[in-house]
């Protein structure tokens, strides 16, 4: 399988980001592998990449990827490589510009360090609070960054509508990771998806197996989350009707929404990265596979979809 591209804001991203919280950090409800070692993780992402992946979203707090990331990247130098990191600031940093600025320039400099870059492709904030906290201000001292080549692109990594009508309200933002799948379609009903759409922002969607609980067997959940039962059920009852792995119908559901450019997944082993690039160009959900999607998984309950309510 090849992997296949979108060309937009003079970028042509695969249609599939490796996400690397798992080299950082042990992530996830099904991870049952654990954080790679370095050989490992430079064994991932020479095999990601020799499958086409140029792509790799990473964050300041995801323990030490961004270390890894770099000193691969200084191993194997090329061309048409992008990195999407992200950053959050303090809750103690100060509110005025020069401060804002103080902090979001060291942020910035320990991740140009790690990473071993000198601008960073595209850069999110890792939390809309901040946005939603500092404002115009923020936004201000994040262009001056943008105008000295610091960083490509300017986006937000976010959780919830009110965080995409905040980053519209400025130019700036032009690329977006949202949180987005089968079971939470929220983002698709509320017209937000759209709305990035029109305004030309490129988007990334995370959380596509909504980090994992879709390969949870039904009668394994935790209690607090017995709300999901059902619903696995039926997804998985979709699948079988589509013909489809329900892994399969979770990426093309996904990935065939308008607007949406690259899937964010994360692998913890070769034999994942092989799988999710082929997922990447699998086939496409039928009309009427789509339609009892949209109408199977209508109103969802906020305890299943927002992984941030879950019993730890």
């Amino acid at each position: 399988t090849t992997m296949d591209y979108i060309t937009t804001n003079g970028m042509t991203l695969p249609r599939l980001t490796l996400g690397t919280v798992q080299l950082g950090v042990r992530y996830g409800i099904a991870n049952q592998a654990g954080k790679p070692d370095e050989t490992q993780s430079g064994r991932l992402l020479q095999l990601a990449e020799q499958l086409g992946v140029t792509c790799f979203d990473t964050a300041a707090g995801y323990g030490d990827a961004e270390s890894v990331l770099g000193r691969y990247f200084s191993r194997h130098p090329r061309e048409k490589r992008w990195i999407i990191t992200k950053f959050r600031l303090d809750h103690e940093v100060g509110t005025t510009e020069l401060e804002l600025e103080k902090a979001v320039r060291s942020q910035l400099e320990q991740s140009l360090l790690r990473l071993n870059l000198t601008r960073i492709p595209i850069c999110l904030l890792h939390h809309a609070d901040d946005l939603h906290r500092h404002g115009s201000r923020l936004v201000a001292v994040l262009e001056r960054l943008v105008r000295e080549n610091l960083i490509g692109l300017m986006g937000v990594s976010v959780y919830r509508a009110a965080d995409i009508d905040c980053m519209l309200a400025y130019d700036l933002f032009q690329a977006v990771q949202i949180p987005i799948n089968v079971l939470d379609q929220r983002l698709i009903r509320s017209g937000h998806l759209e709305q990035l759409n029109k305004k030309g922002v490129i988007v990334f969607a995370r959380s596509i197996f909504l980090q994992g609980l879709f390969f949870v067997e039904p009668d394994c959940l935790p209690p607090a989350l017995s709300a999901a039962a059902p619903l696995l059920r039926q997804l998985r009852q979709l699948a079988a009707e589509e013909q489809l792995s329900v892994t399969q119908l979770a990426v093309s559901f996904v990935r065939d929404l308008p607007g949406i450019v690259s899937l964010v997944v994360g692998s913890e082993t070769v034999e994942q990265i092989r799988d999710n690039v082929r997922l990447c160009t699998g086939p496409s959900l039928s009309e009427a596979g789509r339609s009892a999607a949209d109408r199977l998984f209508r109103n969802v309950p906020e305890i299943v979809v927002n992984p941030a309510m879950w019993p730890v």
